[in-house]
């Protein structure tokens, strides 16, 4: 292989090379635990965690490269179906399909943890299935008065808005009041994280989805900020309380793994600092979706007493005027 073809090849990953890359990838990554667990201070820990480090970061940027071209072929298959090409054009459209789907999954959750809770008598099982619940019943209570907006306001833009500027408000609100449950469900997840015996393997797969949903959450409220609608906006402020609440409990897991008698009074203190940051996070963007819908329904009602004709209806009356 040529010189130029090989850089080519690194910098654009693709192919039968992607396989190599993360058989190589999860090889260092599996050696780098090892070692890091049984031989912490050994010197070939630190080679291997670094080029495991090294091999992540450069698979992450061949997935991500990878799903660009993934994502284009898909999109032109998609395009040929009704349903598939409003998921692919229509921000809203998807967002509130992913919702649904978000609701499905927190529901499962909160079974999943009532079972176990009852089986094991386990409080942690049980503030997980608390907390899911409400999760669900927020999600469901945002797409309905979504839905119930764009029905009874028969095509009339300014009065959707407003009904959906009113259900950002109404879960920004619940979002303030869940901070009063949040945090007796932090607790108790603090309290009983050690009566509960968590596995590496699942620790690991919660952590990379953890990251990933936070991720996406962050990516997705910036992208329903642009899109303007009110209630995508309501649903991606939820989806971001959900990501920071599963790197939270994640990080619980994992300190509940690895924390030896010794390091409690440590481990305590990090989760304390990780909860009171979600709780805090999660008061700021309920507060936020309340007072930015707030603002626009004041401005908007102003609006319509100075200017209460839609510019729509006005634009719509000219032609005929000027054909009579």
């Amino acid at each position: 292989m040529k010189k130029s073809a090989f850089f080519n090849l690194i910098k654009h990953p693709r192919g039968l090379f992607l396989i190599p890359l993360f058989l190589a990838t999860a090889g260092f990554c599996a050696a780098a635990i090892v070692a890091t667990f049984y031989f912490p201070h050994a010197f070939l820990a630190y080679i291997l965690y670094a080029v495991a480090a090294v091999l992540l970061a450069y698979s992450v940027y061949a997935i991500v490269l990878l799903v660009k071209v993934l994502k284009k072929a898909a999109a032109l298959r998609m395009r040929n179906h009704k349903f598939t090409s409003a998921l692919i054009e229509n921000y809203g459209f998807s967002t509130a399909v992913f919702s649904g789907i978000s609701i499905f999954l927190n529901m499962a959750n909160a079974i999943f943890n009532g079972i176990f809770s009852v089986i094991y008598g386990s409080i942690w099982h049980s503030a997980l299935g608390g907390y899911y619940f409400a999760l669900a019943l927020v999600r469901c209570g945002v797409l309905a008065g979504g839905i119930r907006a764009r029905r009874i306001s028969y095509g009339d833009e300014r009065a959707e808005t407003r009904r959906k500027l009113s259900v950002k408000r109404a879960a920004g609100i619940v979002l303030l009041l869940l901070e009063l449950v949040i945090p007796a469900a932090i607790t108790r997840l603090l309290i009983s994280s050690d009566e509960y015996k968590h596995l590496l393997i699942p620790i690991l797969f919660s952590a990379a989805y953890s990251f990933t949903k936070l991720t996406l959450a962050i990516v997705n409220i910036v992208k329903a900020h642009k899109h303007g609608d009110p209630v995508t906006s309501a649903i991606r402020g939820v989806n971001l309380t959900d990501a920071l609440m599963s790197v939270m409990i994640m990080q619980i897991m994992l300190v509940s793994y690895a924390g030896e008698e010794n390091d409690r009074l440590f481990g305590t203190v990090i989760n304390i600092c990780t909860a009171s940051a979600v709780c805090i996070v999660t008061a700021v963007i309920g507060l936020v979706m309340c007072i930015s819908a707030h603002i626009a329904l004041k401005t908007l009602r102003e609006k319509e007493k100075t200017d209460p004709v839609p510019a729509e209806n006005v634009s719509n009356e000219a032609p005929s005027d000027t054909a009579d």
